[in-house]
């Protein structure tokens, strides 16, 4: 049965600590896709085997990129996987399973070696389970929920945070008649909860909706009877997501960019479209109708899915009413009236050119999105309605490809995200004077072309070279896609020239140099015409002070990202930014050893409503105005080398710090100070050694033995104490951090160990420890009284030890937190 809780349970025990202990040398997770295409799958399981199997995560992707996995056929991939498999302990699951000729043609090409190797499926039908094992044993049915579990859960939903205590006799009655009319089927009382959160909470409304359900008893019922109540705006919302692929993780503000840009959000007297967007989301998650995938470092969920059941409905109900059009392999060559929104699928035959006029009028499409290989002849001279051109993550996009997309007078958003292709946007872009949404993060772009103040109607401009916020892969992914552009430009010698030769190869230098960190675009002076600009990010000033005049005309602005400060250009920074009274979020990068280092001191009028900052560079003293920021909800530092008591008594102050991420080396132990007072003694200790040496001369010689054997043994023992004072620990006080609920520590190759005393951190719920090499030699003392701790996430290689360690520390813990090994 669909929706019954298969994939999560599964996906439980395969994050799951105790599966360290089993020592799989490869592990895959893939999820089958429709229609089925047994190469496409063999592909995925060989990919995932890279990505997922223990090892360092940068040493694994670059083995993925130079592999040639994405351009294998079958019997390549075939040998391919006998070939890393074969006399290796390995974990295989396979998600969703339909028919047995799906599992064949996986499992008879994984070898049987005999060593503990494991495969698991899971699937809707018996019968296929029955195929692939024959013993009962190795089945395992999951049925409905009990009847507690299944009242907690719609309490839950139904806003009620689970407490049965405020719920009155006969709506606790109503209930658990809902849930038996629901067969305790998880999905269908989340759903209908769901639905009822947004209702009035009396028995009438209840018993209607119960009535309702007890005439269609079915869950696809059950399910579409919730889609029926959604109003008229919200069901135009929610059919909206079948563009995007099954199992496809969607991101949050991609989604709400597109809404908007299409008109799914209208502006009220009191809210932005903006913010109706996000009503309209949060409404949709509230009601179950759209669930979290992806958990992103600081604890915050930026990624959703729509379960594979309702996806069926909303694709059903969008076809009805030729809203989406997904080309895939199972389309025919028939024509298509009016369809709103066209998708090429990742899976549909790039050599159907002339196929695509035939199956659907381009004239009326309003979006269309690319997943997979990108051609040319995907945008034509008809598409003058075209609102969105979503290219993110598509492979192949070159410079010409953008020439045509300068036409589009109507265009309000377009994304080229990660398309590692493009390294200039054409003048022509000036012309898309609707545009509100420009997506160039993670492409190659250095430099903005001049035109770009013509777009006066420009929100959103979002760049740089490589992914700076938290709900992008990290950066290793930077050089594996070039690599993988670059494999693609040696197999078609038409796409290459010199300067696309060179410029790539600058482009690889420059990342490395940068420690793979992020690197803002160059900017004209035309962008201080973009008054309607909310947010920009990430800007280079390093060469232009011209800029930061430009800066303060853009009055609007409430997200913010520059790169290249330094000595020079610091005061006039610092001007630029005090001026904005609407700025929310900040990013502040400095390159080299000077780094933001008094860069930050001289700003007068700190942004009073900043929730969001970023400072990555040198810093050392973490400048006056932070402590006044009273509503700064989330801080990031990188590489600022902070004194850590210092600051830590700053942060462990501000009263609505929620997140906080640490990373290489953020804050410092004053080492250099310690070691200066361990000089200072040394050089005590030798001038009394010299005095006790002539007092002994005078003495015998066997009382000055023990008398050295004595001061050996106390130097032994100094320089040993202080040893332990050079650990790099961090403290984390009582009765500080009151608010804070992820934190986070990534590449932090020097941090020990980290203490909770008793009261510190209070609402800590994520933390999240991604390659800290070193923190399993002291580990985290004081986690085990951390009392509303929900999840602890490692990512990278820890000693078993350590590890075996933490999970005693959280059995200890009365909030049960869970480990999750990535």
């Amino acid at each position: 049965m669909g929706g019954i809780g298969k994939t999560t349970l599964v996906k439980s025990i395969y994050q799951s600590s105790e599966l360290e202990k089993l020592g799989f040398e490869r592990r895959a997770w893939v999820t089958v896709l429709r229609p089925f295409q047994p190469t496409e799958l063999l592909r995925s399981l060989a990919q995932r085997l890279v990505k997922d199997s223990p090892g360092k995560k940068v040493e694994s992707i670059l083995g993925l990129a130079r592999s040639g996995l994405s351009t294998m056929g079958s019997e390549e991939l075939i040998d391919k996987l006998k070939q890393d498999l074969t006399g290796k302990k390995y974990l295989v699951v396979l998600d969703d399973l339909s028919t047995t000729a799906e599992s064949d043609s996986i499992i008879k090409n994984l070898p049987i070696n005999n060593n503990g190797s494991r495969i698991i499926l899971t699937t809707r039908f018996k019968h296929v389970a029955e195929h692939c094992s024959k013993k009962e044993m190795n089945m395992h049915n999951i049925e409905g929920l009990t009847d507690r579990d299944a009242l907690e859960l719609f309490l839950t939903k139904v806003r009620m945070d689970g407490d049965e205590s405020e719920l009155k006799p006969d709506l606790k009655e109503e209930a658990k008649i809902i849930i038996n009319n629901c067969d305790q089927h998880p999905l269908a009382v989340a759903t209908v909860a769901g639905f009822l959160s947004a209702r009035p909470r009396n028995i009438i409304e209840w018993r209607k909706h119960s009535d309702h359900i007890s005439d269609h008893p079915r869950l696809e019922m059950i399910l579409k009877s919730s889609y029926d109540g959604l109003t008229y705006h919200l069901k135009s919302c929610f059919l909206y997501l079948s563009i995007f692929p099954k199992d496809h993780d969607i991101r949050y503000r991609r989604l709400l960019r597109r809404w908007t840009a299409e008109g799914y959000s209208g502006a009220t007297r009191n809210r932005s479209n903006e913010k109706e967007a996000e009503e309209q989301f949060t409404a949709l998650l509230n009601k179950s109708m759209i669930q979290q995938s992806k958990t992103i470092a600081s604890g915050k969920t930026g990624f959703y899915q729509v379960h594979d059941l309702m996806r069926e409905i909303i694709i059903s109900k969008s076809e009805e009413e030729n809203l989406v059009l997904v080309l895939d392999d199972h389309v025919t060559s028939h024509s298509k009236d009016k369809v709103r929104h066209l998708v090429v699928s990742k899976r549909w035959s790039r050599e159907k050119k002339n196929d695509m006029q035939n199956i659907v009028d381009v004239s009326h499409i309003r979006s269309l999105t690319v997943f997979g290989e990108w051609r040319s002849f995907f945008l034509s001279k008809k598409m003058r309605m075209l609102r969105v051109l979503d290219l993110e993550d598509a492979k192949g996009l070159q410079d010409p490809d953008l020439v045509p997309i300068g036409k589009l007078r109507h265009l309000k958003y377009l994304s080229l995200r990660r398309s590692f292709g493009i390294l200039n946007l054409p003048n022509s872009f000036g012309n898309l004077l609707n545009l509100e949404t420009l997506d160039i993060r993670g492409t190659c772009v250095m430099k903005l072309p001049a035109t770009i103040g013509r777009l006066q109607n420009l929100k959103y401009l979002y760049a740089g070279i490589l992914p700076a916020d938290e709900d992008d892969i990290r950066s290793s992914v930077l050089i594996s896609t070039i690599l993988e552009e670059y494999r693609g430009y040696r197999t078609d010698p038409k796409g290459v020239t010199i300067r696309t030769f060179v410029s790539y190869i600058m482009l690889f230098v420059t990342a490395w140099l940068r420690n793979l960190d992020v690197c803002g675009v160059k900017v004209t002076r035309g962008i201080g015409r973009l008054r309607s600009i909310h947010t920009l990010s990430i800007v280079n000033i390093a060469r232009g002070k011209a800029l930061l005049k430009n800066l303060k005309k853009l009055t609007q602005l409430r997200k913010l990202g520059v790169s290249g400060i330094n000595k020079n250009n610091c005061k006039e920074l610092c001007s630029a930014i005090a001026g904005h009274g609407r700025l929310q979020s900040l990013l502040l990068r400095a390159e080299g050893k000077v780094g933001l280092e008094g860069c930050l001191d001289n700003m007068s009028q700190p942004p009073k409503d900043l929730k969001s900052l970023q400072l990555y560079g040198n810093l050392v003293t973490l400048p006056e105005w932070i402590k006044n920021l009273e509503i700064l909800q989330k801080l990031s530092l990188r590489n600022t080398n902070l004194k850590a008591d210092a600051t830590m008594e700053v942060l462990g102050n501000l009263p609505m710090l929620a997140i906080l991420r640490l990373q290489d080396n953020a804050i410092l132990q004053l080492q250099e100070e310690l070691q200066n007072e361990q000089g200072e003694e040394n050089e005590l200790r030798n001038e009394q050694s010299e005095e006790n040496e002539l007092r002994n001369e005078r003495s015998d010689e066997n009382e000055q033995s023990k008398e050295n054997e004595l001061q050996n043994e106390r130097s032994e023992e100094n320089e040993q104490s202080e040893e332990n004072e050079f650990r790099n620990e961090l403290h984390f006080h009582p009765r500080c951090f009151t608010s804070l609920t992820a934190l986070e520590f990534i590449s932090w190759y020097d941090l020990k160990s980290v203490i909770f005393e008793q009261g510190a951190t209070p609402k800590l719920e994520v933390l999240l420890v991604d390659h800290c090499w070193s923190i399993d030699q002291g580990g985290f003392i004081g986690i085990e009284s951390l009392a509303t701790l929900k999840e602890v996430s490692l990512q990278g290689e820890y000693n078993t030890k350590f590890k075996e360690e933490l999970q005693q520390k959280l059995h200890m813990n009365k909030a049960k937190p869970n480990l999750k090994i990535l």
